[in-house]
């Protein structure tokens, strides 16, 4: 049993940090080695600028790796070491996300906790759930089982009347940013770099 003093949860069979992105009590969807590649392309966000690697260098890492797993019945975040999921968190929470709200995950064996980005949460929610698939060249699209629809899925984006737009609009977006192919802005942080 996983007690990190906000969750409790079964412990994994693994020796690795952890964190525990989904536990699937009924049909769980399927994670192809294809999409698991796709996003352990994209997830451990661009090199670090600059002005990160010192606060990231703290951990012992500038650029740490999180890699997409399926442990059991599980989907995780794994890194190599606690300081890694560490350097991870910052990196995301205070560089490649700013001021977003976020989210805390289940650790296993881990003495940091792992913060997921309001952003990161979502993208994340609609991969476990089966919307988000690869596309059979390394990248990522929305699966051809769920519709492309409108809504509000960041603040600042979308339609000037209504700030709609296209979720596959969204997913690329989070994409390029994770790939460093798009500085991040928010409403909060409009000339974030």
């Amino acid at each position: 049993m996983i007690d990190d003093g906000m969750y409790q949860t079964e412990a994994l069979d693994t020796t690795e940090t952890v964190a525990i992105l989904g536990i699937y009590t009924k049909k769980m969807p399927e994670f192809s080695d294809e999409l698991l590649e796709a996003l352990n392309a994209i997830i451990s966000g661009p090199p670090g600028a600059a002005l990160r690697q010192t606060s990231l260098g703290q951990f012992g890492r500038t650029d740490p790796v999180a890699t997409f797993k399926v442990i059991g019945r599980s989907f995780c975040l794994a890194f190599e070491s606690s300081d890694a999921a560490a350097a991870w968190t910052s990196k995301m929470n205070y560089g490649e996300f700013a001021g977003e709200g976020a989210q805390f995950c289940p650790m296993q064996n881990s003495s940091h906790r792992v913060r997921l980005p309001e952003t990161l949460d979502h993208f994340v929610r609609y991969v476990s759930e089966g919307q988000i698939i690869s596309d059979g060249a390394g990248g990522l699209k929305l699966s051809p089982a769920n519709p492309d629809n409108y809504g509000r899925f960041e603040m600042g984006y979308g339609r000037a009347s209504d700030g709609r737009e296209l979720l596959s609009v969204w997913v690329e977006r989070v994409c390029k940013r994770l790939r460093g192919e798009l500085i991040y802005r928010t409403a909060a942080h409009p000339d974030f770099i």
